[in-house]
């Protein structure tokens, strides 16, 4: 049949004409008989087998056994020798599945949802990691493999946005600890307003989503609200220089240039590589290098390669665990506060990112023992006009609770060297034992903000009165 094919694959394909498969499949028989290739009786019994086309059972895993294949060969390029091998991979199939379901059925709603807008195809792409493991538990890399075998997870790289920001927030936590200046903490205040900066010979005027400003408001609320200005002075505060290597130490691969606009996500990323930045964050600050293949065996059982430990220590467990406490905010009341309406009901953490134009949409979160990267998008580019919230994280949520599915819930523990002091949410300032209102907030032991009690005014009152006057 498949030497048939070779002269008009497009016209005699089984996936076209079944008729026209088997006649061409006849042809190539009967020279075969003619040439006395074969026997009379191998021909008539060849003669009436069905030519049929039976799914393959493992296509909804296709592109994490393409990626595996490119792993293989790579390490073992030096193997001499054919025959057979035995590949051991990290593939998880019940969260595989969970994986692709969750991806198709997320674009197909996105299909209905933009049936009045230009018909752009829109794709997605997800990744899922095991926290502690560092094993790769699920890859899909389209929508459809049999119409593109391009596999968005890896091999393209695209803007991700906000995204980026918790890289910035967690060299801002940390530098404190590494250069002895002082300390940035989660209730440290600082300036949500316009900016106008120079890039290059122009100058250029980074703005909210929603074009507001709130003037001075806590960490906390500049990434849980992911509030573009407030991080490009945090970013500028802490150098540009330093966010680049936190971000390299945390698992980015890919290059970083200077600029206020990378601040921002300007730099483009693999949704594997910001989706294992992200498992550092999990994991209180360690860096584990993913792995798809365990070990490769020969015929006769011998090991010719075996997964090795690939970590580093990227920042202190206390700075990740502030980044992890804020990521938590921003499910819970942040930007990504939809997950609980659309069915999320485990711990996590978790950012949207959107790119510029509304060209990528993105969400990674993660539970304390599965992480995950969704990516939604063009391949040409173009802007979809949809943002993370609305694109990825409906993906993102129904794969984790389908993925959960009989592993008990947990919640995130933080390590030694954190506390939890009450401050007043519009000062950022700790309130003193007997001082009405407040917010719990957590620290790196050490850095908890001066006391106060504010005098004629309770702070309860005061912080209702901030949120009015947004």
């Amino acid at each position: 049949m498949l030497v048939g094919l070779i002269r008009s694959p497009n016209t005699t394909s089984p996936l076209v004409s079944l008729q026209r498969t088997r006649e061409r499949r006849d042809l190539v028989l009967r020279r075969l008989r003619e040439e006395w290739r074969l026997s009379e009786s191998e021909y008539r019994h060849a003669l009436k087998e069905p030519v049929q086309v039976v799914r393959d059972s493992t296509v909804e895993a296709t592109y994490f056994l393409d990626f595996v294949r490119k792993e293989l060969e790579a390490k073992l390029s030096g193997a001499s020798g054919g025959g057979t091998l035995k590949v051991f991979t990290t593939l998880d199939v019940a969260m595989q599945q969970a994986a692709h379901q969750a991806v198709v059925q997320g674009l197909l709603r996105l299909d209905g949802q933009r049936k009045r807008t230009p018909r752009t195809a829109v794709e997605g792409a997800l990744v899922a990691l095991d926290v502690e493991a560092r094993t790769i538990k699920a890859m899909v890399g389209g929508r459809d493999y049999q119409r593109s075998q391009f596999n968005r997870a890896v091999q393209a790289k695209r803007q991700p946005g906000s995204l980026f920001k918790p890289f910035i927030y967690l060299a801002a936590f940390e530098a404190g600890r590494v250069d002895g200046r002082e300390a940035l903490t989660p209730a440290t205040l600082v300036e949500d307003r316009p900016l106008a900066l120079d890039m290059g010979n122009e100058r250029w005027i980074p703005k909210n989503f929603n074009g507001r400003y709130y003037g001075k408001v806590r960490l906390r609320e500049a990434l849980e609200r992911s509030l573009n200005a407030a991080t490009i002075t945090i970013g500028e505060q802490v150098g540009s220089r330093r966010v680049i290597d936190q971000a390299k130490a945390s698992g980015i691969e890919s290059q970083l240039r200077p600029s206020p606009a990378m601040l921002l996500g300007a730099s483009e990323v693999s949704v594997l590589e910001i989706t294992a930045a992200y498992g550092t964050l999990a994991r209180g600050g360690k860096w584990l290098k993913p792995y798809a293949i365990r070990k490769v065996e020969d015929g006769q059982g011998h090991v010719l390669f075996e997964e090795s430990r690939d970590a580093r220590r990227a920042v202190s467990p206390q700075a990740a665990f502030l980044v992890t406490s804020i990521l938590q905010g921003t499910i819970e009341r942040g930007t990504a506060a939809s997950a609980h309406r659309l069915g999320l009901t485990r711990d996590a953490a978790g950012k949207t990112g959107t790119s510029n134009d509304l060209r990528d949409a993105w969400f990674v979160g993660y539970t304390p023992d599965l992480i995950a990267g969704v990516w939604v998008g063009v391949d040409s580019g173009a802007p979809f006009q949809l943002t993370g919230a609305q694109a990825a994280l409906p993906i993102w949520t129904q794969f984790i609770e389908q993925a959960s599915v009989g592993h008990p819930p947990q919640s995130f523990e933080p390590p030694s060297g954190i506390v939890t002091a009450k401050i007043d949410p519009v000062s950022g300032l700790r309130l003193i034992l007997g001082c009405p209102g407040g917010v719990e907030e957590v620290f790196i032991q050490g850095t908890e903000p001066r006391a106060t009690c504010s005098q004629g005014e309770s702070a309860l009152w005061r912080w209702v009165r901030h949120l009015l006057s947004r």
